[in-house]
């Protein structure tokens, strides 16, 4: 009876890595964004073909996400956003904030778990306070804010995660600790600043099922807009240090930045190590419930379905590249 339940539960993941794996029926595409200003590239990855994806230079991109559906996708370079079909052509550029009190300067792109909303962060340099600015999916300005100091010695020091037409910002604060500040659009479409709140440190933020949550150096946290922190059950086994956090509307990742580290798949009930990294660049989450992971110089595919289910993580490489930065997933055309 229990293998014949596992099995009921393993159906879907089957049907789906037969169709996604064949060679004429295409289910997943990823986008992958390599090297960095002149020299940057996207390259398409199609799972369960072996060649014909396509491939384009965008010089200066720094960051992509998936829009809704995953029919496109967005581009961030350092001075604009600007999104792409399927194919990783036909590009649409998309206003910045007008006023002389913004200039661009993006170094990070996030979506929303909806995908209907694209947070980017700006900072350039010199101590000049950070921006952020937000994008509907369909490519319309929702709203931008200036953030308090102190800026950052490093850009990507402060994280940002967004939901609806709120961004949850944490920086370093002064002396020890991060300072947690909530970035609201108005209904005349300005934006408030909530009073910076101190916490202790936290490396990274994502939404995930409602709740907010926070890497920090003694595990994965639940954060409330008052800037407390919550540890969260013992049997999640998230309780090691974090660096970062991946999220979708089905699962959230955990990894802490070290030469070997477990990457830690959790599901709300459940939690799974696909496999260690080193030099973890990025992960997305296809809708099939397949998974990929980023590294140094690969593509990995692995099956979540299995592997949360204790039957193995199906992990296969896809891909090698130099100077990896960022992966997003896409839906190809059809034939």
């Amino acid at each position: 009876m229990r293998r014949l339940l596992l099995m009921l539960c393993l159906l879907p993941a089957l049907l789906t890595a037969c169709t996604g794996t064949t060679e004429d029926a295409v289910v997943i595409r990823l986008a992958v964004l390599s090297g960095t200003g002149a020299s940057a590239s996207l390259r398409a990855v199609d799972v369960g073909q072996s060649a014909g994806a396509p491939s384009v230079n965008v010089p200066g991109a720094v960051d992509i996400e998936t829009l809704p559906g995953g029919s496109s996708l967005a581009v961030l370079y350092g001075d604009h956003l600007e999104t792409r079909d399927v194919n990783l052509g036909n590009p649409v550029v998309r206003a910045n904030p007008g006023g002389a009190s913004f200039k661009p300067c993006y170094v990070k792109l996030e979506a929303s778990v909806a995908r209907d909303r694209l947070a980017a962060l700006s900072d350039c340099g010199g101590g000049a306070l950070q921006q952020v600015v937000v994008w509907r999916s369909d490519g319309s300005l929702a709203l931008s804010a200036t953030l308090p100091a102190p800026t950052p010695s490093t850009p990507l020091q402060t994280r940002i995660a967004v939901q609806g037409d709120t961004v949850w910002v944490v920086h370093p604060a002064v002396g020890a600790g991060s300072e947690l500040i909530i970035v609201t659009r108005n209904s005349d479409g300005s934006s408030s600043l909530s009073t910076p709140v101190a916490t202790p440190l936290i490396n990274d933020l994502a939404f995930f099922k409602g709740a907010v949550y926070a890497a920090t150096d003694t595990g994965v946290k639940t954060l409330s807009a008052s800037g407390v922190l919550t540890a969260l059950p013992s049997t999640t086994q998230l309780g090691v240090s974090s660096t970062r956090l991946y999220t979708d509307d089905r699962l959230l990742g955990s990894w802490q930045d070290t030469p070997s580290a477990p990457l830690l798949i959790w599901n709300g009930a459940v939690t799974g190590v696909p496999a260690y990294f080193g030099d973890l660049r990025d992960l997305t989450y296809a809708p099939d419930g397949t998974l990929y992971t980023l590294s140094s110089g690969t593509l990995t595919q692995f099956d979540s379905a299995y592997g949360l289910a204790g039957s193995g993580w199906r992990n296969r490489e896809l891909a090698t590249f130099s100077d990896p930065r960022a992966v997003t997933w896409l839906i190809p055309l059809g034939p």
